[in-house]
């Protein structure tokens, strides 16, 4: 099972930074994130934002306090799997 959702991007992690669009973060069941398919390999503070590496070499903008709200909204106690084998009809 993953998590989905959008985060927007910035030209440049300054406090006057431009909002240049967004990107599809996704978290998996082992809480690995990934960015657009690629896995995030660091996510450097710089200021209020972090930049964030993927494994593919790109770099991406965001604001730390969104990056950290995915984290905490994505985490254990979501959605639960439903118990297998059971004939509900009968």
């Amino acid at each position: 099972m993953s998590s989905s959702t959008t985060l927007a991007i910035y030209r440049l992690p300054t406090a006057r930074a431009t909002e240049v669009g967004h990107v599809r973060v996704v978290i998996d069941r082992h809480q690995q994130r990934y960015v657009e398919g690629n896995r995030v390999v660091t996510a450097v503070p710089s200021g209020d934002f972090l930049i964030l590496k993927l494994a593919n070499e790109q770099v991406y903008y965001v604001k730390a306090k969104d990056y950290q709200r995915i984290q905490t909204t994505s985490g254990p106690g979501g959605k639960r799997k439903r118990a297998r084998g059971r004939d509900t009809q009968g």
